[in-house]
């Protein structure tokens, strides 16, 4: 048995402890934290608890750190930059992020997503929070807190300038979140639904015709990639947009074939209709890139996103990242590296498969419940694991 956190801290970067002194969120000053492994291990329970008096009864309780509310919420102020800077080399040492690929150099890539966010003891969303989120390195560009009826959009972000380029999924790829970045000189690529809005070609008399995208992608071949300059009509002017596609797996397809199944329950619709499945084959982006760019180059970013996605879907199915603490800028961007970082150290165990023969049949998310047990065990000094003990 474990009697520290060393599961936790194996995988943390190099010079970790020594970070957080130069990063001023460790510093000793007589008030029972004697290293930077007892503030990590305060900062995760306080983002797991929920709350400053949740945490300060608990470590009065237990006796290992009798602290003020008012001591935990200065350690979380004073912390934010640390998680950050944990949270972005963890994930680039551990398999989440790597460094901008060369045909990039020239832009900023962002991530963009919006989740929504209930009051502590809400039952419904009370907010959205909308998030630009550099790709490489996890910085903020934007953040905002809105009410639960602003949908997703570009509209959102304000900071838009030319050598950006955003990446998201479908519900930004519509033409008004398009012309928005169009607007601002900034790049884009967005997942593309299935009819989500209608696309031409120009004949060599100059005249627009519909195009129909999916008799192009009637007939799928895994890795099969496609690449259409076109236009979309907005205003009645016609724009330019390109189309990039890519033949997923048998594997792949199969997946995607439970989630719009899922999606189409709740939307109550009983089947797949004949769109989506042929939709489902391929991986779709539009984007403004020029064609120096090949597409395949321009699908493997998307992809890079989905590696980010993985991290924040582990957020939001067994962190509580829709219960936000606070809204203040500080420490609230703590809470969320906190989250952050625990969903990477979970994702983590999951991706070198630190499980048990008998755990084969598992799924991502009930190995993930297991390893946050551990996780739990480490930090609030229960029975904690071991990586070749973990199984379900």
């Amino acid at each position: 048995m474990y009697t520290n956190m060393e599961p936790i801290t194996r995988y943390l970067p190099e010079g970790w402890e020594q970070k957080a002194r130069e990063l001023k969120a460790f510093t000793r000053r007589g008030d029972y934290i004697e290293t930077p492994e007892d503030l990590l291990r305060i900062l995760m329970i306080w983002g797991d608890m929920g709350s400053y008096g949740m945490t300060e009864s608990f470590l009065r309780v237990t006796g290992d750190y009798p602290l003020s509310k008012v001591a935990i919420y200065e350690r979380v102020k004073k912390s934010a930059a640390w998680l950050q800077w944990l949270v972005v080399n963890y994930c680039r040492e551990n398999f989440a992020i790597t460094e901008s690929p060369e045909y990039l150099s020239a832009y900023q890539v962002y991530l963009v997503d919006a989740t929504k966010v209930s009051k502590q003891g809400s039952s419904k969303a009370d907010y959205v929070l909308h998030s630009m989120i550099s790709l490489f390195s996890l910085a903020f560009a934007e953040q905002h807190l809105t009410s639960a009826s602003t949908g997703e959009s570009m509209r959102n972000f304000e900071s838009l300038k030319e050598k950006d380029l955003v990446v998201a999924d479908r519900a930004y790829g519509t033409p008004t979140s398009i012309r928005w970045v169009e607007d601002h000189r900034a790049s884009y690529v967005f997942r593309l639904k299935a009819n989500s809005f209608k696309l031409y070609e120009m004949l060599d008399t100059g005249e627009y015709v519909p195009f129909c995208l999916a008799d192009q992608l009637s007939e799928w071949k895994q890795g099969k990639l496609l690449d259409f300059n076109l236009y979309y009509k907005q205003e009645d002017i016609y724009r330019p947009i390109r189309i990039c596609a890519k033949g997923k797996t048998k594997e792949a397809i199969a997946r995607g074939y439970t989630r719009t199944k899922q999606s189409n329950h709740g939307a109550k619709r009983v089947k797949i209709t004949p769109l989506q499945e042929i939709y489902n084959r391929y991986i779709v982006v539009v984007t403004n890139l020029p064609s120096s760019i090949p597409a395949e180059a321009i699908l493997e970013l998307y992809r890079m996103r989905w590696q980010i996605e993985l991290v924040f879907k582990r957020l939001k199915s067994i962190l509580a990242y829709d219960e936000l603490l606070t809204r203040k800028d500080s420490t609230s961007q703590a809470w969320f590296w906190c989250k952050l970082l625990t969903a990477a150290i979970c994702e983590t165990y999951i991706h070198i498969g630190a499980f048990s023969p008998s755990a084969e049949k598992a799924t991502d998310d009930q190995r993930a419940e297991v390893v946050m047990a551990g996780i739990r065990g480490c930090i609030f000094r229960t029975d904690c694991f071991a990586p070749h003990e973990l199984s379900c």
